[in-house]
């Protein structure tokens, strides 16, 4: 979990438009309130009124691409069917004003020109031109009719090569991981390739280039889209199909146990996996997240029996409605909002809470036990956290997690990478910072310990 049970799976955004260009141009960077969550979008405008660009959570980290946009005059329509998504609004040469329809209700949003949060280039960020080959590719998920997006490097020279495919953690997230203004996938990818190593990174479901709906699929369905994968790249002229590995971080590291076991691959490299069920985790992670910012001990009970309240409610609930389940969640939250928040609550933000708490992937998680993933895992394996994870911290995980894998008889390679968080960077030494304003991507020790796992591993028997 990035963060407590509320931004346990806050949507993201993506963008459509229509029309002409005003003098104005809205190329650069935008802030404002979007419901719960502070948002910065950075975009760039065409001649012809296309827009691209980010839209990016301020505290949340959420950084999504703007894969279709477009203005007419001073209207700005903005929509993703995949995430459910719309913005209507109009330009008035200093603001941008409307508002943004999801399902459960329609939230105002005025946005303002500000500096943008992050830089557009970090110096992990691969420098140009890249020695090796990239296409664009798409392939077909093994859950259901959809296809899904993502770049394909591959070495200079013959082949056939070992590959890896890299899947992102829970939250919806596009084919580079990004997060706070950073691309970690795509330096981990640039990493790979450059030591012989092909690699598929690809978008979530409803994400840029990918069909689908991202809140309807539970962790099968994303490991459905993993196996989708391996089987693209097993039907490879030039991929060796005896020789790919799954490299995935948090609830990704369980999606690639499953996807990898069901699909056979030859390695694993998990990143801050988790051992707990996802209820005991996501109260662990809000305990651990208060007791870091400075609350007392007996505020952050109540918050996780609070938080306990809700998912038992929707555990002890598999067969409810959604409607039922939403009605019920919301009352809870009412009931005890100055308990949990601190602040007043608006019956919009109750409702928003409620929602994202019954989709069917967080009524999966809530459950599932990632451990008897890792019990099915019969090949070689790295466990990487690090030191400084608080998602999934490695004292309490990760000899857990290695001996499930043990228990098979499998090979599990453990590395804790110190000074780093869930995502193997370091974190802002300001405690009032955040990751926009520090430049290391991803460490450059973990980088160079899954590379080097990898190549001795895929190039073992080949």
């Amino acid at each position: 979990m990035r963060q407590a049970f509320l931004i346990a799976a806050v949507p993201a955004f993506s963008i459509a438009l229509s029309g002409a260009a005003l003098a104005e141009s809205l190329s650069g960077a935008w802030r404002g309130d979007e419901g719960i969550q502070e948002v910065e979008w950075v975009l760039s405008e065409a001649p012809d009124g296309t827009l691209t660009g980010r839209i990016r959570g301020v505290e949340s980290g959420i950084d999504l691409p703007i894969t279709r946009g477009r203005r007419q005059g001073d209207e700005i329509i903005i929509e993703n069917p995949g995430l459910e998504f719309r913005f209507t609004g109009r330009f008035d040469g200093s603001e941008i004003d409307g508002h943004v329809e999801r399902p459960w209700g329609r939230t105002d949003l005025s946005l303002e020109r500000s500096e943008a949060l992050a830089p557009a280039s970090r110096p992990q960020d691969p420098p140009l031109p890249l020695p090796y080959r990239s296409e664009e590719v798409q392939f077909a998920s093994t859950d259901g009719d959809i296809m899904l997006a993502g770049t394909f490097l591959l070495p200079e020279g013959a082949g056939p090569f070992p590959a890896a495919i890299l899947i992102s953690p829970e939250g919806a997230q596009d084919r580079d991981g990004a997060a706070f203004g950073h691309r970690p996938h795509a330096v981990l990818a640039d990493a790979l390739v450059r030591r012989g190593i092909a690699v598929l990174r690809y978008d979530d479901r409803g994400i840029g280039a990918s069909d689908g709906l991202y809140d309807s699929a539970t962790t099968q369905g994303y490991a459905g889209d993993a196996e989708g994968a391996i089987l693209w790249l097993k039907a490879h002229a030039e991929i060796d199909g005896a020789r790919i590995a799954l490299v995935g971080r948090n609830n990704g590291a369980v999606i690639a146990a499953r996807a990898g076991m069901n699909a056979g691959v030859a390695a694993l490299v998990l990143v801050s996996a988790p051992s707990l069920r996802g209820a005991e985790a996501a109260n662990g992670t809000a305990a651990r997240a208060m007791r870091a910012n400075g609350s007392d001990e007996d505020t952050i009970a109540e918050r996780v029996r609070v938080q306990s309240l809700i998912f038992e409610k929707i555990m002890a609930s598999p067969a409810a409605d959604s409607e039922t389940l939403r009605m019920q969640i919301a009352q809870i939250v009412r009931d005890e909002a100055g308990l949990i928040l601190s602040v007043f609550v608006s019956d919009e933000m109750i409702d928003f809470i409620a929602r994202r708490l019954i989709t069917p992937w967080f009524r999966d998680y809530l459950t599932l036990d990632p451990l008897n993933e890792f019990r099915r895992v019969t090949v070689p394996s790295l466990v990487i956290y690090g030191s400084e994870d608080r998602a999934n911290p490695p004292g309490e995980n990760m000899e857990r997690v290695a001996g499930a894998i043990s228990a098979n008889g499998a090979v599990a390679t453990t590395f804790v990478v110190p000074g780093t968080g869930a995502n193997l960077a370091r974190p802002n030494p300001d405690p009032e910072g955040n990751a926009y304003t520090v430049d290391e991507t991803i460490s450059p020790a973990a980088v160079s310990f899954i590379a080097d796992f990898l190549v001795a591993t895929l190039r073992a028997g080949g």
